[in-house]
């Protein structure tokens, strides 16, 4: 007979391990360390405030059961997710509350399946991947990512951000009337879709606030129509190219086949759609390409790819694992910023909402060319005009000396130690000076004026 664990945690009952001795518990449990939940294992937490610190693991035949209880999950542990579920382990949390001040990500893999009824609690995100599955009744979730072939059920429920799909089929795909409202009834694939998609959803007395689409994979075919989105999410791995006018708001007629690209074998239609936050792209590869006047809400930097803004705006830039360059030209980056991993290369003219890293900067250095400019008082240029830049805290300076249109190129290599730094470039013998860092705005105009 298989082997069976059961821990039962409750404040008016006993806790049994292996038939080891019991004890009373207090109304709150408090767990060190990643929980691991393997086969043949099952735990139940019942009318307790737990209190874990660290992972939760469910894997291969275990189950964990929550039940009229709070699962407080204070913080995220050693970066991984929080709840994780593989295999053929499931999840069962039944009128109860998940705490904590971080986004609580449930990831369901393989045929890992989850249950939720009656559960509260802020920034709860099931992602469901592979054949897993989700059944959520009468519960409030902030996002739901359904992603493979599985399966995801939802009555009686709200979902306060969205539900994000990843399309990767071999038939075309249709979606239509996708927007954020409450569904009575919705069924996916079925009457609204062409063709069949690997996954089914099913919305059942359910609040929306709103959609996003992915097209993770090539030779995908995918049309959505009489929708609002809140974004549609693309993998461009190894394509050059240039993409141009991609733009938040209503996309009356749009095709992919516009984009002059070479290697991208996917087919995006949006027709009578609307795009309430942006584009999100992901660009793989080593081959350079341009984005020209366009609008993206995520733009991911990887691998060595070699790329090109040009009067464009994006609000959030990662650059991850990056080896290649970025060249800017009249670009602004309105909000959030990530850089880790990378070993890249900026220049160009480029303007920042912030002075900090909303998003953080580990592992890494960017060489930053910045380009200066020498005026005089009336706004002429100085040609011959000698520029020095010294390091930050009264360090090392070295001088450079603008060309006959008053320009000159000043490379500064940030680091995870310098990234936040300033330099300070100013004009010997005359007045003019600037403090800059990472984040000051290029080109840089210095005054040179007599003292």
């Amino acid at each position: 007979m298989k082997k069976r664990l059961t821990w039962l945690l409750a404040a008016s009952l006993a806790v049994c391990l292996f038939g080891l001795g019991a004890s009373a518990q207090p109304a709150v449990v408090q767990h060190k360390g990643d929980l691991r939940i393997g086969s043949g294992q099952v735990m139940t937490i019942e009318n307790v405030k737990y209190v874990q610190e660290g992972a939760i693991q469910i894997e291969y035949g275990g189950r964990l059961i929550v039940r009229h209880a709070t699962l407080e999950l204070p913080q995220e542990y050693d970066g991984h997710y929080p709840i994780s579920v593989r295999g053929n382990g499931e999840l069962e949390i039944i009128d109860a509350k998940i705490g904590g001040p971080e986004m609580k990500e449930i990831h369901v893999y393989d045929q890992g399946r989850i249950r939720f009824a009656g559960v509260s609690g802020d920034s709860v995100h099931p992602w469901l991947y592979g054949q897993s599955s989700a059944t959520v009744e009468d519960s409030t979730l902030m996002g739901v990512h359904l992603a493979g072939s599985g399966q995801l059920v939802l009555r009686r429920s709200t979902v306060e951000i969205y539900i994000r799909i990843d399309v990767d089929a071999r038939t075309p795909i249709v979606f239509r009337g996708l927007e954020a409202k409450y569904y009575d009834t919705l069924e996916l694939p079925g009457a609204d879709v062409a063709g069949a998609a690997p996954f089914r959803l099913t919305l059942d007395d359910t609040s929306v606030g709103g959609w996003a689409v992915k097209i993770s994979q090539p030779n995908q075919d995918v049309t959505v129509e009489d929708s609002t989105l809140q974004y549609v999410e693309m993998k461009l791995d190894g394509v050059t190219g240039s993409i141009q006018g991609l733009r938040t708001g209503p996309q009356a007629d749009w095709d992919s086949r516009e984009l002059r690209l070479e290697g991208l074998v996917s087919r995006l239609r949006l027709q009578n759609t609307t795009l309430t936050t942006g584009w999100s792209v992901n660009l793989c590869g080593d081959q350079p390409i341009e984005f020209a006047n366009c609008e993206v809400g995520i733009l991911a930097v990887m691998d060595r790819v070699q790329l090109s803004l040009v009067d464009c705006t994006v609000r959030w830039m990662v650059e991850d694992n990056h080896a290649g360059s970025i060249t800017f030209r009249r670009t602004w980056l309105s909000d959030y910023i990530y850089v880790g991993n990378s070993q890249a290369a900026w220049r160009g003219d480029v303007r920042f909402a912030k002075d900090y890293f909303e998003g953080g900067w580990n592992n890494s250095t960017i060489r930053r060319t910045h380009e200066v400019r020498v005026v005089d008082a009336q706004g002429k240029p100085v040609a011959g005009a000698r520029v020095k830049v010294q390091e930050p805290g009264g360090g090392a300076s070295r001088e450079y000396t603008t060309d006959s249109e008053g320009r000159v190129e000043v490379e500064i290599k940030f680091t995870d130690k310098t990234c936040l730094s300033s330099w300070t470039f100013s004009l010997p013998g005359h007045t003019g000076q600037q403090a800059v860092m990472f984040f000051t705005a290029t080109p840089i105009v210095l005054i040179r004026k007599t003292p």
